[in-house]
């Protein structure tokens, strides 16, 4: 019980500046003109959750091509991405 409590404890400590501080906080990709190639790798799982049982969490990794470092013929890596995550129906997650 001393976890939760202290979990509450620093939980409701930190809500409150999150919420001020929301905007800064979300990573933006950096701006990319239209001949520019953009990857975007999604994935999406369900989980069992207490209140609501199950719920479907979709997650994307955004990315644009001058990002990929080849590191050997056979492996590269990315250098820089954005994530976006989601928990709930597709309905919110991409709206038109």
């Amino acid at each position: 019980m001393q976890i939760q409590r202290v979990s509450e404890y620093y939980g409701a400590q930190l809500d409150p500046a999150i919420n001020r501080n929301i905007e800064s906080c979300i990573p933006k990709i950096n701006e990319v003109k239209r001949e520019d190639t953009v990857y975007v790798m999604t994935d999406g799982s369900m989980l069992l959750t207490r209140d609501e049982k199950w719920k479907e969490v979709k997650l994307a990794r955004i990315f644009t091509h001058d990002n990929i470092l080849k590191i050997s013929d056979k492996r590269s890596e990315i250098r820089d991405s954005v994530y976006v995550s989601h928990m709930g129906g597709v309905g919110v997650f991409y709206q038109n």
